[in-house]
C-alpha cells in the first residue's frame, strides 16, 4: 500500500521540527512502515523537508522546490508529481485547511480521499472574538464540499464527528473517530 499525506495547508516537515513536533507527528507514519506501507508527504516546504527523512526507506517527500506560490503548487502538483501521486494507493490530509489540494489530487487520479479533522477549522474560525470570525460562513462551505467529497472523514472525537454529521449531513459509513496518534 502506497499512501500520500497531504500536509496542512502551507505547512513543512522543516516547520514540524521548528516548532518540536516533527517525531510525534511522524511517529504514527512510521509505524505504518514497519507494516509495508509506503508514505509519500506532499509538503509546502523547499527542499530541506527530503533530508528530514533521507533515512527512511519507506518514507518519500514531495516538496515545492520551486519555491511556487502555494494555491500555484497545488493546482500545478499532479503535472509536476504525476508519476508519484498516480502510484498511491490514497490520499489523506494532516488537517482540514489545505484538504482541498488532497480532493483535487484524488479527483484527477481516481484515488481514495481520506479527510482527518483534529479541530473542526469552521468551529475554530466561528468561535474566534476577531477578524477571522467573518469568514467562517466561507470556512463551513469549504468543509461542507471537502467532507462529502471525501471517501472516509475521520474525527478525533465522538463529539467533533457527531457535530459534522449533523451539520454537513455525512453518511454515518464515512465517518471515523480515531484519537490523536500520541
Amino acid at each position: 500500500m502506497h499512501v500520500v499525506l497531504f500536509l496542512t495547508y502551507g505547512g513543512s516537515l522543516t516547520s514540524w521540527r521548528r516548532g518540536k513536533v516533527l517525531d510525534r507527528e511522524l511517529a504514527l507514519y512510521q509505524e505504518l512502515c514497519k507494516k509495508g506501507v509506503q508514505v509519500t508527504i506532499f509538503s509546502y516546504g523547499d527542499g530541506r523537508d527530503e533530508r528530514l527523512v533521507i533515512d527512511s526507506q519507506c518514507m518519500s517527500v514531495l516538496c515545492n522546490k520551486w519555491r511556487l506560490p502555494k494555491a500555484l503548487y497545488v493546482l500545478l502538483a499532479p503535472i509536476i508529481y504525476r508519476a508519484n501521486l498516480g502510484q498511491a494507493d490514497l490520499f489523506k490530509t494532516n488537517q482540514m485547511r489545505g484538504a482541498h489540494a488532497a480532493t483535487w489530487c484524488g479527483k484527477i487520479f481516481r484515488k481514495p480521499v481520506i479527510l482527518r479533522q483534529g479541530y473542526s477549522l469552521y468551529e475554530f474560525t466561528r468561535d474566534d472574538e476577531g477578524l477571522r470570525r467573518l469568514f467562517a460562513p466561507l470556512i463551513r462551505g469549504y468543509e461542507r464540499r471537502l467532507l462529502n467529497r471525501a471517501d472516509a472523514a475521520i474525527f478525533t472525537t465522538k463529539e467533533m464527528a457527531a457535530r459534522a454529521v449533523k451539520r454537513y449531513h455525512l453518511g454515518q459509513g464515512k465517518v471515523y473517530v480515531v484519537p490523536n496518534f500520541v
